[in-house]
């Protein structure tokens, strides 16, 4: 088959091989060696060379050997080798990235995920929003779970649309897989995306037709699907516009609002929210409070926030309130305030994840920030550059 294709016979390769290592024994000096130990195990020379040893001999620990002897000179070179992982004396590592852009290039109008990188990672905002570096998607990529939820969104905002109130009809279900046809179509056209991903999404459909049964018959309505809002937070002489899409919110009596985020991944955990590393749900809780939402007169009198993981795992979802949110929404908005003062200031900068116990999930800039250059493996303690 190589012959017929025109390629060299692996035995050519060979023949080179070992033309070019006889031609470089002709040199004056030659230095042959080998490992000693290979994963901890000691290694056995090969043939050839303890044959060379038989026909020349060797003396280890003689300077003057004849030249006809092989000299072994193992300290030397092992102390050569030690060098190599010695770090010179006035070695010191590369400083964290923390570039400080003119303050008119610094946005002044953020999305509450942007908001999010901006507290875990504020150079990749800087990155992103400032120098407008965008990743490039692959070649031929695949469809990911990013294209799986925002067709989950779709089909959720669609059925929702055409049944704001009341119970569902009793063909809810199939009318429910069938959007999920309509909006997951293309990445259900591999048999193998199809045979793994459909079984969950009906499962998902039963589960959110009970679920949203359930809840209407307690009260709750829909008051809008994938709306648009926003609140401004900063010092008046730069105002910064935070910008939101809530995926739902519901009026579960008067005066009362359930914000709902769908989830097909991981949602975040009680110390991330805690910590004011979660800001969206919180963000939206301050924009109905402020009557920040389109397509919606008035105001919030209270808030309460939820997570749906609509992933189709076990019962098709699950619901995850927001614990003491009455405490966590106004101390993320001033943390907010206080952040839109602080990078207000020319001189403020832009570190590079300064919280490494809250680096985000999915980072496209860390090669940027050259991590391994100035981090410690393993440090988790809280640096300069992060605003608590």
């Amino acid at each position: 088959m190589r012959a017929a294709l025109g390629l060299p016979q692996p035995e050519r390769r060979i023949g080179l091989s070992a033309h070019d290592f006889a031609a470089a024994l002709g040199a004056e000096r030659v230095l042959l060696t080998r490992a000693e130990r290979e994963g901890g195990a000691p290694t056995v020379p090969s043939r050839w060379l303890a044959r060379l040893d038989a026909l020349f001999g060797y003396e280890p620990e003689s300077p003057a050997a004849a030249p006809e002897y092989i000299q072994r000179g193992r300290r030397n070179y092992l102390a050569w080798a030690d060098q190599l992982d010695r770090p010179e004396k006035s070695y010191k590592p590369r400083l964290r990235p923390e570039p400080r852009p003119p303050l008119e290039a610094r946005p002044t109008r953020l999305s509450v995920s942007s908001i999010e990188q901006w507290r875990r990672d504020p150079y990749g905002l800087y990155a992103r929003r400032i120098l407008g570096l965008q990743a490039l998607d692959s070649l031929e990529a695949e469809l990911s779970a990013a294209d799986r939820g925002n067709a989950l969104h779709d089909t959720l905002d669609e059925f929702l649309r055409g049944h704001p109130s009341g119970l569902l009809p009793p063909a809810a279900i199939a009318e429910f897989e069938a959007l999920g046809e309509k909006h997951l179509g293309e990445l259900l056209t591999s048999p193998a995306e199809r045979a793994f991903w459909w079984p969950r999404f009906r499962r998902l459909a039963q589960w959110f037709v009970s679920t949203e049964n359930e809840r209407r018959r307690g009260g709750a309505k829909l008051l809008a699907s994938e709306t648009r809002g926003s609140l401004v937070v900063g010092p008046a002489s730069r105002p910064l516009t935070i910008e939101a899409r809530a995926d739902r919110i519901d009026e579960i009596e008067k005066g009362a609002w359930e914000i709902i985020d769908y989830k097909t991944g991981r949602i975040p955990t009680n110390d991330e929210l805690e910590a004011l590393f979660a800001p969206q749900l919180l963000l939206e809780a301050a924009m109905g409070e402020r009557g920040g939402f389109e397509k919606i007169t008035g105001k919030a009198r209270t808030v309460r926030l939820a997570y749906w993981q609509a992933n189709g795992l076990g019962d098709g979802g699950k619901v995850s309130d927001i614990k003491g949110s009455d405490e966590l929404v106004p101390a993320m908005l001033a943390l907010v305030e206080k952040m839109a003062a602080h990078f207000a200031k020319p001189g403020t900068s832009y570190p590079a994840l300064p919280w490494p116990r809250y680096v985000p999930h999915f980072n496209d800039y860390a090669h940027l920030e050259r991590i391994a250059e100035w981090s410690t493996a393993g440090d988790d303690e809280e640096v300069a550059g992060g605003e608590e």
